[in-house]
């Protein structure tokens, strides 16, 4: 009976549920097989009678991490958003160990739930995860890139980058590109000396064409280091933007309209840069990275960003968060 969930190889037709229902009852003091029962409970697509199954094993016995993370679904599907981040916080508390490698694709989907149901703040419980830092490289950098959406995530984040980018196995283009992640989240922290450092070497940097986003964030680091902002840098972003032909990057994208426009108004190009917010705020989804604050905002943050921004082109006196932190 115990093989033919292990190989689900389970009963035809309406048989199904009965025959797990059976084994269920069965072993019901067994954690092992209770969470078999809910992982083929899972796979019929029943996943509340999975969840309650788990919850029941994880009363008699440890649960494996692919069983927490089932287990914080379904708790999350039930409204139980206190059981669910239990079981997350057993998840990346690694107290129950994987049989083998943790696959990428799962430790993200757990860190997304996470962040669901954690509201803005997922970095108290993933900082010092044994399961992110037992990960492999690609895994671990993955998670960094996502922890974007507080000053604490970002902090969090650049544990993560710094640890990988020091590691004797990292390759050059792997540096280069989680060096320039670091950057950015060093932005969001305030470390804006270190940050303008990097983008003042990428930007004297000619093995690699510039682009945009570099000479924008170059832009920024300077203004949050010396706390006045620069015509001459907004002015070469505005030359990269002129000189692309290809503008769909621009389309729809509310972080890059944002920032666009800040690099028109001080370009000079008042009118462009007014038009650039507005498309910016109409294109503004659920959550958006927001150049006032170099973290991934809700919206209503990110539209208040926005209202901030009209504000400087208005003649107010205002700084964006990352310059003032």
């Amino acid at each position: 009976m115990l093989d033919g969930l292990r190989d689900q190889h389970l009963p035809a037709g309406g048989r199904h549920t009965d025959y797990l229902g059976r084994v269920g009852k069965r072993y019901g003091d067994d954690s092992e097989v209770l969470a078999m029962v809910a992982e083929a409970y899972e796979r019929e697509g029943d996943l509340l009678e999975a969840a309650r199954l788990l919850d029941k094993a994880s009363r008699i016995g440890q649960l494996t991490l692919r069983q927490l993370h089932s287990l914080a679904r379904g708790r999350h599907l039930t409204g139980d958003v206190e059981g669910a981040l239990q079981a997350l916080r057993s998840f990346f508390d690694g107290s129950a160990e994987p049989s083998g490698e943790t696959p990428r694709a799962f430790v993200l989907a757990a860190l997304n739930l996470l962040q669901l149901l954690a509201g803005e703040d997922a970095s108290g419980i993933v900082a010092d995860s044994p399961v992110i830092a037992g990960a492999p490289p690609s895994t671990r950098a993955a998670v960094a890139l996502r922890l974007d959406r507080s000053v604490s995530e970002c902090r969090a984040a650049i544990a993560i980058l710094e640890e990988l980018i020091a590691a004797d196995d990292a390759a050059a283009r792997e540096r280069d590109y989680w060096s320039s992640h670091l950057a950015f989240a060093r932005m969001a922290v305030g470390d804006v000396d270190r940050a303008a450092a990097f983008y003042e070497d990428a930007m004297a940097d000619s093995r690699h064409r510039i682009g945009v986003s570099t000479a924008f964030n170059a832009a920024m680091a300077d203004w949050a280091t010396t706390g006045v902002s620069s015509g001459d840098s907004f002015r070469k972003v505005l030359e990269r933007i002129d000189a692309d032909t290809d503008k769909a990057w621009m389309l729809g994208n509310a972080n890059a309209l944002q920032s666009v426009s800040v690099a028109r108004w001080f370009a000079g190009r008042d009118d462009d840069a007014g038009r650039s917010l507005e498309e910016a705020e109409e294109a503004a989804g659920r959550y958006e990275i927001s150049c006032w604050s170099y973290t991934r905002v809700p919206r209503r943050a990110f539209l208040g960003h926005c209202a901030e921004i009209r504000r400087l082109f208005d003649g107010e006196d205002v700084m964006p968060a990352c310059v003032g932190r």
